[in-house]
């Protein structure tokens, strides 16, 4: 049921990004330099742009040609060419931007509070700093010190991150944040890339995930937010990867040592950024899955207590902070932002994007958390009566805000790749992209490679609900499939928990960069399942009659470099040419049933 939904969420996502594109409004910068992104969003129809078809059209044939050619060369080789280049490609945009300041607000903020808490400054945490130290930033509600974290305790775990960054390479080294970044997203390329093997990817498709990954320009981008975002999410999806090697192993204890210590590593994550709880909550639903299959019962216990361990974890940061300082932050309730999901600044605000209305309920409740939350409570009840007494306003208003989301191509990756200021002052190879010759071409290949993604996403998921139906019978005894099943419950359910959270949650595109990044090895799949039908039908009709072709979807053959291995792998888009799952023997590997020792 949750591969259905999938299917028909990817499947709006695709219409979507097939008719329209979300682009920020920009503003004119007085320095000369490229012009400013803001958080406006114009929604652009591009169903008849002829640069962006012929771009996915000749992209998606060279990604067939490539990883079809590429399938003599060694998977390891790919693998490690293709985080070579992606590091490599990172380093080059961040030197190419050479920030010196960053003045996003959040980073802006933790920023600050991290350098004042290495230098031992507590008086910069108490209520009265503002007006003991007036400064230019003090008449924003929420931006420096006790307020700012008043508001938002949660922070505490990012500012952590920003402490441990500025204490090694010194005071506001934007640059070091961002190549430290660079790395963490290399290996979070690493990680997707293991997930593919684990989801079903043949070589062709390690292939399709390497191509996808090295010419996904957000991915390449993401690390100049100075912001932990990727590393929570490489963190968090870390952690579910040690879990999943807890699944395969067949030793109790080391089975059990695994998947707790994935949770915690999870733990971690999540309190780096807080909403990487989906992944969290999709991990364990994947093992309950899982068990049901397997009938190895037992490893939900440490999926449980670590699952726990990992949210009290999550919760450490905000209370050390606490401490230290000797303050009391009193927090907004979590459903502040769904009241800003379901809002808009003004008629020509972005649906659910922030804006400073957050804070009037602050001020009508004079510090009363119990008051806050009614008063939440009430106007998300209204809210909610709108829509439903005026259904053609909320799918406006809903349609809106996903296309704000899921179509806009860069993410937000160039938007805070031009929040701050640069040593070069955005010249050069920066200025090219940000606002100059490249800018347009750039815009119209992200467009293009998003529907790509989404259109081989939905056929990779419909290849998995066809392969789940077809081996269910099998997939008790069979330790391949339980790797299959922990995976695809995965990535289906964190994707599924992203789509939910964020349609009434604050909506920023870079909050659903994470689950978008997710449907990478799902259209590796997507491309191998295609290459493997369209493979299939040309050996049909033209195969000798005497040959027979494998096409049993419950064998895998181990084999390698042998002709019926390739028959097999083309026949069979869910075959494995090499399964990284421990084994009795090579005789009774796929029919033994599950045990423990």
């Amino acid at each position: 049921m949750a591969l259905v939904m999938q299917a028909l969420v990817i499947l709006a996502f695709l219409l979507m990004s097939l008719i329209w594109t979300s682009v920020f409004e920009r503003l004119d910068a007085t320095d000369g330099t490229p012009q400013y992104f803001t958080e406006h969003v114009i929604y652009e129809r591009r169903y008849s742009s002829i640069s962006t078809m012929l771009i996915g059209i000749t992209a998606t044939i060279l990604f067939f040609v490539f990883a079809s050619l590429l399938q003599r060369v060694h998977r390891v080789n790919i693998r490690n060419v293709a985080l070579i280049f992606i590091t490599v490609v990172q380093i080059l945009w961040i030197a190419a931007l050479n920030m010196t300041a960053y003045t996003y607000p959040d980073p802006s903020s933790l920023g600050g509070a991290a350098i004042e808490l290495n230098a031992g400054n507590l008086d910069y945490f108490t209520p009265n700093y503002c007006t003991d130290n007036p400064t230019e930033n003090c008449h924003i509600p929420g931006i420096l010190g006790f307020e700012y974290f008043n508001y938002y305790p949660f922070q505490a775990g990012p500012l952590l991150w920003f402490m441990m960054i500025y204490k090694l390479f010194g005071p506001y080294n934007i640059i070091a944040f961002q190549v430290v970044n660079a790395f963490i997203v290399t290996g979070l390329a690493a990680i997707l890339w293991y997930f593919g093997k684990a989801l079903g990817l043949n070589k062709f498709g390690q292939n399709a995930i390497a191509l996808l990954m090295m010419t996904c320009a957000p991915l390449l981008m993401f690390a100049t937010f100075v912001y932990p975002n990727a590393v929570g999410f490489t963190f968090t999806l870390a952690g579910v990867a040690l879990a999943l090697r807890g699944i395969k192993a067949h030793r109790l204890w080391t089975s059990c040592v695994l998947i707790f210590g994935g949770f915690i590593l999870c733990g971690v994550g999540i309190l780096l950024k807080s909403t990487f709880v989906i992944l969290l909550m999709a991990a364990v639903i994947a093992i309950v899955v899982t068990v049901l299959f397997s009938h190895r019962f037992w490893q939900f216990i440490p999926a449980a207590v670590g699952s726990v361990l990992a949210m009290q974890i999550s919760k450490m940061p905000a209370k050390w902070l606490a401490g230290i300082t000797h303050q009391h932050f009193m927090d907004m309730p979590m459903t502040s932002w769904i009241r800003l999901g379901l809002t808009r600044a003004d008629e020509d605000g972005t649906p659910g994007w922030f804006s400073l209305r957050v804070f009037d309920p602050v001020t009508q409740a004079n510090g009363n958390y119990d008051v806050h939350a009614m008063i939440l409570e009430e106007d998300i009840k209204q809210r909610i009566a709108f829509f439903v007494h005026n259904p053609a306003d909320a799918f406006t208003f809903f349609r809106m805000k996903l296309l704000s989301e899921w179509t806009e191509p860069s993410f937000m990756t160039s938007l805070y790749s031009r929040a701050g200021d640069s040593g070069s002052q955005f010249r050069g190879i920066a200025g090219a992209v940000l606002g100059g010759s490249a800018e347009k071409p750039l815009e119209h290949f992200e467009d293009a490679m998003q529907s790509i993604t989404y259109a081989f996403a939905l056929i990779g998921v419909i290849g998995f609900i066809t392969t789940t139906v077809r081996l269910r019978s099998t997939m008790a005894n069979d330790h391949v499939q339980h790797v299959r099943i922990f995976s695809r419950t995965f990535f289906s359910a964190s994707f599924l928990g992203g789509v939910i959270c964020f349609t009434f949650w604050e909506a920023k595109s870079v909050y659903t960069l994470p689950f978008f990044l997710m449907l990478l090895p799902v259209a590796a799949y997507g491309m191998q399942v295609t290459y493997a039908w369209g493979a299939h039908i040309w050996h049909a009709r033209h195969a000798s009659p005497v040959r027979a072709v494998n096409t049993e979807p419950s064998e895998f053959n181990f084999e390698r470099n042998t002709t019926d291995s390739v028959s097999a792998e083309i026949a069979n888009p869910d075959a494995l040419e090499e399964v990284d799952v421990p084994v009795e023997s090579s005789a009774d590997s796929r029919t033994a049933p599950s045990t423990t020792r």
